[in-house]
């Protein structure tokens, strides 16, 4: 690899930067933003005083926040790869300290948000997208099919 193509893909990956800062300026300025889908929060009485509309006004909060966060982690990891792309472009020890200290606290969120499991997921078996051989046993059998032997669908 010559340095011309060494300049070549520095080039590129300057050019990657900018795409990203721009998508990362047009969130924050959308209705998609952390702030614009913080602002949009309805008050509780709104849906009535039933159960019902306690468990509505419950289940919208919940939603709201899961909204807040996915915003949040949208626009940290579009930073994220902007950072990412300054650093393969420059290497490491050009990036300064603020940008560092940005990636690490954008990694410390995203760790916050989607925690790594603690454990292999279990198998049910008769669940869909899941396999394991008592399942291809029984999807052999005859009469076996897709619903576990329970009728069509």
């Amino acid at each position: 690899m010559g340095n011309s193509d060494l300049a070549k893909e520095a080039e590129t990956l300057t050019k990657f930067k900018g795409h990203i800062d721009k998508i990362l300026e047009n969130l924050e300025d959308s209705s998609s933003s952390v702030k614009s889908i913080a602002d949009q929060k309805l008050p509780k009485d709104v849906y009535g005083s039933f159960d019902t509309a306690k468990g509505l006004a419950d289940l919208y909060e919940h939603v709201h926040g899961r909204l807040k966060e996915l915003s949040q982690t949208f626009g940290d990891q579009i930073e994220a790869m902007s950072i990412a792309a300054l650093i393969a472009d420059r290497g490491y020890d050009a990036v300064d300290a603020d940008q560092a200290a940005r990636l690490k606290a954008i990694e410390e969120r995203t760790r916050k948000y989607n925690p790594a499991p603690t454990s292999a997921p279990t198998h049910t078996p008769g669940q869909p997208g899941q396999s394991n051989a008592a399942d291809q046993q029984h999807a052999q059998s005859p009469g076996g099919n897709i619903t576990g032997g329970q009728g069509g669908m």
